[in-house]
């Protein structure tokens, strides 16, 4: 909703309000050198039409942005394993949602972090079933890619699409059986297997290689998260654990100061954040119970 208002006091309003500003602070400027006004009004003056300039430029970006990573999503699909990475995309998306907001996720129940399920109904019909739909789409729209093999599971994911979507109209509708086909997702997760590999063979030797410079002891790396889940051109974020050899806690402090630069310098290389859980070797345990904590790693050798 917030997005929409965002979209729409920009592009209706502020689009063109912020080229009136720019059109008449420059005429007012230079009507300035005609008349006796100080060199510091000038100056104000000029810092205005700037940073209306900037206004401008900052939500054109945001616009380029939001443009590219839509034809991403809605670009023509023209294998099966194309479709796949689509589907998967949105899986992934629902999928963190519902770690996030359901109280029938494990973690969450453990933790009795979700009492109120007002919240975990919206984000069920707000944003869950417009990636349901989108599946739907997919699926309906390319149902010549499927194998025959596995057109049972994708039905078996409509089935459960049209019951979820009647249970949200009407919640006293059971829809238990046309529960979500984990099957279905295990499938698209075999389909979508190394569909990163590439980037994760760059991204791997570039930490090698600068956390080699950095002299920081690496004992062991690990992927984690969205890399191994989901499209490369979809994720913000790559999530790599280290195991490093180091006891010294000066050295300790001195060795995470220099990971916060390298996640600052693989940024601008790469143009995603780079997020580094590391270990010490005085956090042995901690590493062990985070390792066991996921649900999906992969070694970097």
């Amino acid at each position: 909703m917030f997005e929409k208002l965002f979209d729409y006091i920009f592009e209706k309003i502020l689009d063109k309000f912020v080229g009136f500003l720019v059109a008449s602070g420059v005429l007012i400027l230079i009507n300035s050198l005609w008349i006796n006004i100080t060199f510091f009004r000038i100056l104000a003056l000029s810092l205005f039409i700037i940073l209306s300039i900037s206004i401008f430029a900052l939500y054109k970006l945001f616009k380029i942005n939001k443009y590219l990573k839509q034809k991403i999503e809605t670009a023509e699909v023209n294998s099966y394993q194309d479709l796949c990475i689509r589907i998967n995309n949105l899986l992934y998306q629902n999928n963190k949602l519902f770690k996030k907001f359901s109280p029938y996720d494990e973690n969450n129940r453990q933790n009795s972090l979700i009492e109120d399920i007002t919240l975990w109904h919206a984000t069920q019909e707000e944003r869950m079933s417009p990636n349901n739909k989108k599946i739907k789409n997919f699926i309906e729209n390319y149902m010549d890619l499927i194998p025959s093999s596995d057109k049972v599971l994708f039905e078996k994911m409509l089935d459960h699409i049209f019951a979820f979507e009647k249970h949200l109209q009407d919640r006293t509708i059971d829809y238990s059986k046309n529960q979500f086909p984990k099957d279905f997702v295990e499938l698209i997760k075999t389909k979508c297997n190394d569909i990163n590999i590439l980037e994760q063979e760059k991204i791997s030797k570039w930490i090698k290689i600068n956390f080699k410079k950095k002299n920081i002891p690496v004992q062991n790396y690990f992927f984690f998260g969205s890399i191994l889940e989901n499209y490369y051109r979809f994720i913000s974020d790559i999530d790599v654990l280290i195991k490093y050899n180091e006891e010294d806690k000066s050295d300790i402090r001195a060795i995470s100061q220099k990971i916060k630069l390298l996640e600052k310098y693989f940024e601008k290389k790469f143009n995603k954040k780079l997020h580094i859980s590391a270990f010490s070797q005085l956090e042995n345990t901690e590493f062990k119970d985070f390792l066991k904590s996921m649900n999906t790693y992969k070694e970097i050798i």
